[in-house]
C-alpha cells in the first residue's frame, strides 16, 4: 500500500497536528540514528584503543591527532605526550627522521606503504615492527596519515631460531631422525641418506626397524615402549644396515618429542656411524693386551737388571775394596819413590772405579725405590768443610780457587742425611772443577725459606768453566748422557753424577737446578728441607775425625767373619797394624763356635756368608 492508495485509512488529523507528527517521528529517527553512530564510533573507538596492535593517525602537518592506548604503552608516554606533536617533538631525532620520510611517500604516492621499521627506542633490544601506513583523507581534502603497526620481533626470532634448527639438522654429521610413536620414520636429513644410504622419499614411512637386524628387533621395541614412558635411550650401540644391507657399527640416542601440553608425539634419533670407532677399539684393546704382556717381560727384564747391577755392583766392589786396601797396605812399608807413584795411581784408579761401581749401585736402588733416607742430626758447616778439603788437591792439581761460604743463620746441627746431601754437594763440586780450566769455583750454602721448624737450605755450585747452552741443559740431569757425548769428548765420566743428585734432592723432598750461559760458567744449585736438631749430634763438631783409635782398644780381641780369603786377609792386616788382635773365620757356623771357644770384644759380621747368612749368625749368638 501506499499513501495514495484508496483503500488506506488514515486517523483524521489537521494539518498542523500532522506536520507535528511528522517532526516528532522524525527528530526520534535522528536521536536513533545518532545513538546508532555514537555507538559505533564507541565500538571503534574502543577496537583501536585496546587492539594490540599500535595505532595511530597523523594530520598533514605530520601532528599526532590519534595514537592508541597500545601505541601509547609501547612508547612508554602518555596522550599528552604526543597528541598535537610531531615525531621530531617526543621521539629521537634519528627515529623521528625516519618515520617522517616514510609519511612522506604516503602522502606524495597516495598509495599503501608495507615496510619493517627496526628500532630500540625506548626498549632495550631492538624491536622489528610490521608498518602498514596509509592514506586518509581529512576534512578539506587535506592529507592525512594513518598507520597500524604489529611487533614481530618474536616472530621473527622464532623463523630465525627455526631456520637455524634447520640448518643444525641439516649439516649435522650425525643422522637425526624423526619418528612416529609406533617408530615410522617421518623425518631424514642428509647426514642420514650420507650414512645409511637411502633417499628420504625411499625411508620415510617405513618402520625404524628397517636401518637393525632382525635379531634386533626387540631391543627396538623395547626402546619404543620406554619411550612411551618418557624415558630415553641413551648411546645404544648395535650393528645397524645400510642400503643393500651392508652392516655397520652404530651408536643410537632415542628421546621423546613433547607437544606444548607436555605430551609425546614422537620420537627424535641421533645416530652415529661408529665403525670405525670400533675397529680403533678392537685394535687398541688388542694393542693394550700386547702392551700388557711387554710391560709385564720389561718389569720381569727390569728387576733381573736391577738384580744384577746390584748383585754385580757388591761383586766388584768386593774385590776392589781389597785393592783399595792392599794399596793402602803398601802405603805402610817401605817403597822406593817410583813404587810409590804406582801405588799412588793404583789407588786413584781403583778408587775412580769404585766411584763409578757405587753410582750404578745407587742408581739401581733409585730405580727399585729401595733406597732409604737416614735421618740423622749433623753439622752442615762442618760438612761443608769437609766437602772442600776432599776436593783441595784435585783444585790445586788445576791451579783453581775454592771458595766456601755458609750462612750465619744455619744452625749448628740439622737433621737430615748427611751422606746423601756430601754425595750431592760432591757431584756438583766436581762436575764444576772438571769443567773450568781457570778462575774457581764458589759453594755458597744459605738459607732460601723458613716455615716453623722446616728450614729449607740452598746449595749453589758457582764455576767459571765453559758454560751450557740452552739446547744441551736437556741432558744433563739424564742418566749415562753427557753434554759432549762424542767419542773424542775431552772430559771423561759416566754422566751419572748429576742424574744421581736430581734423583737424590727429590728424594728428600727439594729441586735442583742450573743457570748457565756458554763460555761464561755455570751455577749448579739444590735446595733441601732441613729439621732443626734440639740437641747437638754426636760426632765430630767441627774437626776432622781422628783415624787412629782410642787407646783402650789396644790389646783387644775381635773376630773377623769374611768368605772372602783376600778381603779377610786385608782385615786381619790392617787390625794387626793398629794394636789389635784379630781371628778370622770364613763361615756363620765358624763364626758361633769361635764365639763358644774365645770371648771377643768385638765382631765384624759379614751379611752374605755361605750356608748360615751374617743376619741369623748374629741372631744365634745373641740367643746363645
Amino acid at each position: 500500500m501506499t499513501p495514495n492508495d484508496p483503500e488506506m485509512e488514515f486517523p483524521e488529523y489537521s494539518g498542523d497536528e500532522l506536520d507535528g507528527c511528522l517532526l516528532m517521528e522524525m527528530a526520534r529517527e535522528a536521536t536513533e540514528a545518532r545513538k546508532q553512530l555514537e555507538h559505533a564510533q564507541q565500538l571503534l573507538q574502543d577496537f583501536l584503543h585496546y587492539n594490540p596492535a599500535l595505532t595511530f593517525i597523523k594530520d598533514e602537518e605530520g601532528r599526532y591527532i590519534y595514537a592508541s592506548k597500545s601505541f601509547l604503552d609501547y612508547f612508554k608516554v602518555t596522550a599528552e605526550d604526543c597528541i598535537g606533536k610531531t615525531d621530531f617533538e617526543w621521539l629521537p631525532e634519528e627515529l623521528a627522521r625516519r618515520f617522517t620520510d616514510n609519511d612522506n611517500k604516503v602522502r606524495a604516492t597516495g598509495e599503501v606503504l608495507v615496510t619493517v621499521e627496526t628500532f630500540s627506542y625506548p626498549h632495550d633490544e631492538p624491536h622489528s615492527n610490521l608498518v602498514h601506513k596509509f592514506p586518509i583523507k581529512g576534512p578539506d581534502d587535506k592529507a592525512y596519515v594513518g598507520g597500524i603497526k604489529v611487533d614481530i620481533s618474536q616472530r621473527l626470532k622464532a623463523e630465525s631460531l627455526s631456520a637455524r634448527l634447520a640448518a643444525i639438522v641439516s649439516s649435522s654429521h650425525d643422522a637425526i631422525i624423526g619418528t612416529t610413536m609406533d617408530g615410522i620414520i617421518d623425518t631424514w636429513n642428509e647426514s642420514a641418506e650420507r650414512i645409511f644410504g637411502y633417499l628420504s622419499d625411499e625411508i620415510v614411512g617405513k618402520s625404524f626397524k628397517t636401518l637393525f637386524p632382525k635379531d634386533r628387533a626387540g631391543e627396538i621395541d623395547e626402546m619404543f615402549e620406554a619411550l612411551k614412558r618418557g624415558e630415553h635411550t641413551d648411546q645404544y650401540e648395535s650393528p645397524m644396515l645400510r642400503r643393500g644391507n651392508r652392516e655397520i657399527h652404530g651408536s643410537v640416542t632415542v628421546s621423546p618429542i613433547r607437544d606444548t601440553a607436555d605430551g609425546i608425539i614422537g620420537a627424535s634419533v641421533i645416530a652415529r656411524d661408529t665403525t670405525r670407532r670400533k675397529e680403533m677399539e678392537d685394535q687398541l684393546r688388542q694393542t693394550t693386551e700386547q702392551l700388557a704382556i711387554a710391560r709385564d717381560e720389561a718389569l720381569e727384564a727390569s728387576n733381573l737388571k736391577s738384580a744384577f747391577v746390584a748383585n754385580i755392583s757388591h761383586e766388584l766392589r768386593t774385590p776392589l775394596s781389597a785393592i783399595l786396601g792392599m794399596a793402602e797396605l803398601l802405603t805402610l812399608s817401605e817403597l822406593t819413590a817410583e813404587q810409590r807413584d804406582l801405588v799412588t795411581i793404583l789407588q786413584a784408579s781403583a778408587q775412580s772405579l769404585l766411584t763409578i761401581v757405587n753410582d750404578i749401585l745407587d742408581l739401581s736402588k733409585i730405580e727399585a725405590g729401595r733406597l732409604t733416607l737416614e735421618l740423622q742430626p749433623f753439622n752442615l758447616l762442618f760438612l761443608v768443610q769437609e766437602c772442600a778439603r776432599s776436593l783441595a788437591p784435585s783444585v790445586k792439581d788445576k791451579r783453581l780457587y775454592l771458595k766456601t761460604n755458609v750462612d750465619h743463620r744455619i744452625p749448628e746441627f740439622v737433621i737430615g742425611d748427611s751422606d746423601r746431601i756430601r754425595q750431592t754437594l760432591l757431584n756438583l763440586m766436581t762436575n764444576s772443577i772438571k769443567f773450568t780450566d781457570k778462575g774457581g769455583i764458589d759453594v755458597e750454602v744459605v738459607i732460601e725459606q723458613e716455615e716453623d721448624d722446616l728450614i729449607f737450605v740452598k746449595f749453589s755450585v758457582q764455576d767459571t768453566g765453559i758454560g751450557i747452552s740452552e739446547d744441551e741443559r736437556r741432558l744433563l740431569f739424564k742418566p749415562f748422557t753427557q753434554v759432549d757425548g762424542s767419542a773424542t769428548r775431552k772430559y771423561s765420566g759416566t754422566g751419572l753424577g748429576l742424574s744421581i743428585s736430581k734423583r737424590l734432592v727429590e728424594l728428600m723432598g727439594g729441586q735442583i737446578g742450573l743457570a748457565s750461559e756458554k763460555g761464561r760458567g755455570t751455577t749448579l744449585w739444590f735446595i733441601v728441607p732441613f729439621k732443626r736438631a734440639e740437641h747437638q749430634a754426636p760426632g765430630p763438631s767441627g774437626e776432622t775425625a781422628s783415624t787412629t783409635l782410642p787407646s783402650e782398644f789396644s790389646g783387644r780381641t775381635i773376630l773377623v767373619v769374611e768368605d772372602n780369603s783376600v778381603l779377610q786377609k786385608l782385615l786381619l792386616k790392617q787390625l794387626s797394624n793398629v794394636g789389635i788382635q784379630a781371628h778370622g773365620v770364613s763361615t756363620g757356623l765358624e763364626a758361633i763356635d769361635a764365639v763358644k771357644g774365645l770371648n771377643f770384644d768385638l765382631i765384624f759380621m759379614d751379611c752374605q756368608l755361605p750356608e748360615l747368612d751374617g743376619f741369623e749368625t748374629a741372631r744365634q749368638i745373641r740367643k746363645w
